[in-house]
């Protein structure tokens, strides 16, 4: 066929038919799909070889650049959407994200799967990049693919074109053997996944396209005469594919035969597909839809596990099991012709304007994705730190215990003696509660903190293991008790790997009676309903106060590993300080009642503390105010300079000499304006600040929660002096009356 003039349909038949074959796999609806890449791989190649050889003068670079275009920035745009996509929703958790994301967008994910152990048939649900393995063999068989041919098409021209077929013969041969030995002893991942194992597929769809090149058609001639006969052939050969992708899976005792049996079935899939014949322009137009399909089929391949993933993460718990199929379907299908249309052009052809918004758009979405995966963490060294960490506080712990069990049983008055030593002061009980044998019993959340935990509670004795839960609490509570070294003050922390029956709880606290218990709530979200049922808990038992761990983290990723519950060094540090406040708490409230009586008697003589500044006016009014408020301050002034008054009311400030009230009283002489007064509000910072002259003036206030500038007018009777200036005795004592009155109101 004129490859100008219509298209290779059957080839189109076998794209669609391998590509509905991998996404069924990756659904779990087809155990066999996966055998379908072998005939990606097989076209790839082969394709490869034909385009090439067509070509005039064949570039190396011409051809990388053109691979780089089809290839790797389609694989670029998805990677980078779905960084974008998986960082935006809180709820996945993807803790291999800048790792894994790193050896796609290089070429090495297989690789990197490799050495992360993952075995492609266990890893479902843990990463939207688990089919990438095939794009990083087929980007680094691109690399070397131009050289090789190159090398062949030198031989075949100038040596021998039998030997230009049989050399990747031989290595396709050598592959396979590679794949098979590595099956054979149990190395499922490295056979899966190393590029050398997987190498036979290409190197035979090379062998075809060499051979057919310089040997003739590998498709009888009968048959390449009849398109019925070919056809038919055809057929045969599709159907033993799709039954060996239906009927197979990876437990087949013959796997790698059965890999085999499909590369072969695959390369002369291929041969019968790229018949050269006739073929009309209406046909191709017939089947546009199809072939459309069929040239999308690599975007299809990129973008059907990312929406896998991200669905299934988001609905999978809430959503019919058929519809959400149905909508990954729908959506792995829209989104790679979305990405097809955006990213290819057709060249002599001027783009149009929609199919550049696409572009632009997809540009954009992925330069964001690009941000994400900048900033992203590699939790690799983390939870490998996390777990030696656990060890070696395991064996500290186990240490610590024999040290404690040694004491003198003398300790247990320890917190009562210096409880009594104390001088009523927050800072001093605070001191002192980092004194007390505190027992804490809990799971590797506890245990991640237990160096933390020990050097603020240098006499604690404490009870950590990984993958506890409630259930063993009232043993270890019974042990201890038995043995005198159950404290007053007992902090729990259960709740990570699941919950007990309340029943297990109501035992655990009658053992603990008489001792003040702090329960920590869990972060976990699979297990958070164990801190509603220590709610209801602590509504049975007056000493449990619930330390509510999971709010006061909220907010707080830093606090945490990449699963959301251990501790990061800051973790480890806000744990300890809400279990040391927690604890602080419970002893300052007998503090704070003994101090109540105190700070009732200071409120009321805050009460009468005010800060009076003025001029005659409130230098007439002394007495009287003076009388009124025990506590006040007086500043007068004669000539009143607002300057002067904004450095006495700052200086005072500073000194704490400034009251939380403070009145100016001034006459009419001051003569201040509106501007003076917003000076004189802003020098009186937060405090309330009462203008009090006679007569009436706008409030000035910039914030009247804070901030009061008042007016008072006497009634009745005469108001001024003969001077127009000075209050009358009785104009005097009204006004004395009315500030008081004013202030004692509040």
């Amino acid at each position: 066929m004129n490859q100008t003039k219509g298209r290779y349909i059957e080839l189109d038949l076998i794209r669609v038919v391998c590509c509905i074959a991998v996404l069924l796999y990756h659904l779990g609806i087809l155990a066999g799909g996966f055998f379908a890449v072998c005939t990606f791989f097989v076209i790839s190649a082969y394709l490869g070889v034909r385009s090439s050889f067509r070509q005039e003068r064949f570039n190396i670079f011409k051809y990388w650049a053109s691979r780089l275009q089809r290839v790797y920035v389609p694989l670029l745009a998805v990677v980078l959407i779905t960084v974008l996509a998986v960082s935006l929703l809180p709820q996945i958790r993807w803790l291999n994200l800048k790792p894994e994301t790193t050896s796609v967008l290089l070429g090495y994910n297989n690789f990197w799967q490799i050495s992360a152990s993952q075995d492609y048939f266990a890893r479902h649900g843990e990463s939207p990049f688990i089919h990438f393995w095939y794009i990083a063999i087929l980007l680094q068989f691109e690399i070397i693919f131009p050289v090789v041919f190159a090398v062949l098409k030198f031989i075949g021209e100038k040596i021998s074109r039998a030997i230009a077929c049989l050399l990747p013969l031989a290595a396709s041969a050598a592959s396979f053997y590679y794949f098979y030995q590595l099956l054979r002893e149990g190395r499922i991942t490295e056979a899966y996944y190393h590029s050398m194992a997987r190498a036979f597929a290409p190197f035979l769809g090379m062998v075809v396209g060499f051979a057919e090149q310089y040997l003739g058609s590998l498709v009888p001639r009968p048959m390449r005469r009849s398109t019925a006969a070919s056809w038919t052939v055809f057929a045969v050969y599709l159907a033993a594919f799709a039954y060996i992708n239906i009927a197979l899976d990876n437990s087949f005792e013959y796997l790698a035969w059965a890999f085999l049996a499909v590369t072969f079935i695959s390369a002369r899939l291929v041969s019968y597909a790229c018949i050269d014949r006739p073929t009309n322009h209406g046909r191709a137009a017939e089947h546009k839809v199809f072939s459309f399909i069929a040239d999308s089929s690599y975007e299809i391949y990129l973008v059907q596990y990312p929406v896998i993933f991200i669905l299934g993460e988001l609905f999978s718990e809430k959503t019919d099991s058929m519809l959400l199929t149905a909508g990954t379907i729908a959506g792995t299908l829209i989104t790679a012709f979305l990405l097809h249309y955006g990213l290819h052009f057709r060249k002599g052809r001027k783009p149009a304007g929609l199919k550049i918004a696409m572009l632009i758009a997809i540009l954009l979405v992925a330069g964001a994705g690009g941000y994400y995966f900048s900033v992203a963490e590699d939790h690799t060294q983390e939870l490998a730190e996390l777990e030696q960490r656990l060890e070696e506080n395991s064996l500290e712990m186990e240490a610590r215990q024999k040290a404690i069990e040694q004491q003198s049983s003398s300790e247990e008055n320890r917190w009562e003696e210096l409880l009594s030593s104390i001088d009523k002061e927050e800072e001093t009980i605070k001191q002192a509660v980092l004194e007390l044998p505190v027992v804490a019993i809990g799971d590797s959340v506890m245990l991640g903190a237990l160096n933390d935990l020990m050097k603020m509670f240098p006499n604690g004795w404490f009870d950590a293991q990984k993958s506890r839960t409630a259930w063993v609490l009232p043993g270890i509570l019974s042990k201890l008790k038995n043995s005198g070294l159950l404290g007053e003050v007992i902090v729990v922390n259960f709740g990570a790997n699941g919950d007990s029956p309340m029943e297990v709880k109501e035992r655990a606290m009658n053992i603990m009676e008489g001792s003040s218990v702090f329960w920590l709530t869990n972060t976990n979200p699979r297990t958070q309903y164990s801190n509603e049922a220590l709610a209801e808990l602590a509504k049975e038992y007056s000493n449990l106060t619930v330390i509510d761990w999971k709010a006061i983290s909220s907010g707080h990723p830093e606090y945490f590993g990449a699963d959301g519950i251990h501790l990061t060094g800051e973790g480890r540090k806000a744990y300890c300080e809400a279990i040391k406040n927690a604890v602080s708490e419970h002893y300052l409230e007998q503090w704070r009642e003994k101090k109540a009586e105190a700070e009732q008697e200071y409120e009321r003589y805050r009460s009468q503390m005010v800060s009076f500044y003025g001029n005659d006016l409130l230098i007439n009014a002394y007495e009287l105010l003076d009388a009124a408020f025990s506590h006040a301050g007086f500043k007068t002034y004669r000539e009143l300079d607002v300057q002067v008054l904004k450095e006495d009311l700052e200086r005072a400030a500073g000194a704490g000499l400034l009251a939380d009230r403070i009145v100016l009283a001034l006459d009419g002489s001051a003569e201040l304006t509106q501007e003076e007064l917003k000076q004189i509000a802003s020098a009186a910072g937060e405090r309330k600040l009462y203008l009090a002259v006679p007569g009436s003036i706008d409030e000035v206030a910039e914030d009247g929660s804070t901030k009061q500038i008042l007016a008072w007018t006497p009634e009745g009777g005469e108001m001024l002096m003969a001077d127009e200036l000075h209050l009358t005795p009785e104009a005097n004592r009204a006004f004395a009356a009315a500030v008081s009155g004013l202030l004692n109101a509040e």
